[in-house]
């Protein structure tokens, strides 16, 4: 990127893909492609995710990071992952997190360079250890002193030093939904300062590669003062952990979770911002207290990806309660996208096959046998049957947590580029909901 002559543009900082703009027929294109054409393509719920609104949010991470040129920038891959989202990934140079054996086993078969793997999780089990010992050198995110143990036991099995970094938990609260906080006293997640200064002396006893600690205060997060509290928790910690144990912290990884815009009341941190942020508070804190500057890690998922998608629906049956309220219903909802449900979380939308003054209230709700399957309440849309609703802020977190619920096949995702589109992952047919079900002798 020349600097000196380009914008930094930080997509997370918009609704909309880079790329969303309306043609002549008043359709919404997408990566230059008419969403009509490709609902009639493939179908109808469609996830489509927009590759240079990618491109755009990892090039304005990596523009923030050139502040501090010993860093990488990681992929959480929670937010969406898929084989052709790992390709993408190893085509910028970008490092993935992985949180469970699935991950691990998509990243592996797609060759991602298990050095650049960070494997997290609380509750890591013998087989996801093992395949991660295995695959090479995966680093490994140690969340409680019982999978340290585990992780050295198998290590020393297979005459192999385990990468280790300790994920701290620095009693920082941020101002995101209860359900995705992990940066406080109380979370799940990591290992209080106490605890890691107890266990201190058993790591420098160990065998191991201890590379350094990772932190990450939630996810959604909109405010930059959390995040640059966390990088003066991580120095002050660095510096006991080496005068009194002679542990050094080549390595900090202060998380990702930085918020996107779902709508006009967010205001998140602009990518360019928030990488820069941390990447001169890390330098100061560490200067501070007289350490070498270590290798900064960030890892980002949502913020990558979360702009760069949308969901389009078609609209279906309407109607209007005795109270006045209209529910407009569409092909999706709660399966293919529970956080509304989950987290309250609130959505923009609009139609994609036409724009119109509307002038009425309405609320669209899914097609699910659940009363809480509610996707947006209260919005100015004015539809009628076969519309196309288009749903923005959707690549993350939505094909990731989707289900099979009321035996419901998952849609398609396809990724989008200069005009062209291919499917990244397949829409699921009725005969793959079934092809795992077995009837017991005795029932036939």
């Amino acid at each position: 990127m020349n600097k000196a002559s380009a914008k930094i543009v930080s997509p997370n900082s918009s609704i909309q893909p880079v790329t969303a703009v309306r043609n002549l027929l008043n359709h919404l294109t997408i990566g230059k492609l008419d969403c009509v054409d490709l609902v009639q393509k493939y179908g109808s719920p469609l996830w489509i995710i927009d590759e240079e609104t990618v491109h755009q949010s990892i090039q304005s991470c990596l523009a923030g990071l050139s502040q501090y040129p010993n860093s990488q920038l990681i992929y959480a891959g929670k937010a969406f992952l898929c084989t052709a989202i790992c390709k993408l990934l190893q085509n910028y140079n970008i490092g993935l997190d992985v949180v469970s054996y699935g991950e691990l086993f998509t990243a592996q078969t797609a060759d991602f360079a298990p050095d650049k793997i960070y494997f997290h999780g609380n509750n890591k089990s013998p087989a996801e250890i093992n395949l991660a010992l295995d695959y090479g050198c995966v680093n490994f995110i140690v969340d409680n002193e019982s999978e340290l143990s585990t992780i050295i036991d198998l290590a020393k099995t297979k005459n192999i030093k385990a990468n280790l970094m300790l994920r701290v938990t620095p009693d920082i609260e941020t101002q995101t939904h209860e359900y995705i906080k992990t940066g406080h006293k109380s979370s799940k997640f990591g290992l209080s300062v106490n605890q890691i200064i107890n266990l201190a002396n058993k790591i420098a006893a160990l065998d191991l590669n201890f590379l350094g600690l990772h932190v990450h205060l939630g996810s959604q997060s909109t405010k930059l003062k959390p995040y640059l509290d966390s990088v003066s928790v991580i120095a002050h910690l660095a510096k006991v952990l080496k005068l009194q144990y002679g542990l050094n912290t080549n390595q900090v990884n202060l998380g990702g979770g930085v918020g996107i815009k779902y709508n006009d009341n967010d205001n998140p941190i602009p990518l360019y911002k928030w990488s820069k942020s941390l990447a001169l508070e890390l330098k100061t804190q560490f200067e501070l207290q007289a350490l070498p500057k270590p290798k900064l890690i960030l890892e980002p998922g949502r913020a990558i990806i979360g702009t760069a998608g949308v969901t389009i629906y078609t609209i279906g049956h309407n109607k209007v309660l005795d109270n006045g309220i209209e529910y407009i219903s569409i092909d999706g909802g709660l399966a293919d996208n529970p956080r509304p449900a989950m987290y309250q979380a609130k959505y923009t939308a609009e139609l994609a096959n036409r724009i119109n003054a509307a002038n009425k209230t309405v609320t669209i709700v899914g097609k699910y046998c659940e009363s809480g399957d509610v996707l947006i309440k209260d919005i100015n849309l004015e539809a009628k049957t076969g519309d196309l609703l288009v749903v923005y802020g959707t690549g993350a977190y939505n094909y990731t947590m989707s289900s099979n619920y009321n035996r419901t096949p998952r849609p398609a995702c396809i990724l989008v580029k200069d005009g062209k589109a291919e499917p990244i992952i397949k829409a699921e047919t009725y005969h793959d909901l079934i092809s795992h079900d077995n009837i017991p002798n005795w029932l036939e």
